[in-house]
């Protein structure tokens, strides 16, 4: 299925706020819209941003059809 997209959420934390990254791919089960939760991640607090982007990155070329989601 080539128009499968992947869901990348992003999350920015603040100084005290763990940054959270979820990617989820949508499926139908038995005739209903749903979405699987395929990765999770949170990144320690003080984690520089630099460091949050490249990881980003990573995640984004590692699936397929990626729509990136940030809430700051």
């Amino acid at each position: 299925m080539t128009d499968v997209r992947h869901y990348i959420g992003v999350d920015l934390g603040q100084a005290q706020d763990y940054t959270a990254v979820s990617v989820v791919r949508p499926a139908l089960v038995e005739r209903i819209d749903q979405y699987h939760v395929v990765h999770l991640e949170r990144f320690k607090l003080g984690t520089p941003y630099d460091l949050q982007v490249a990881r980003v990155r990573q995640i984004t070329l590692a699936v397929d059809n990626p729509v990136l989601i940030i809430d700051r």
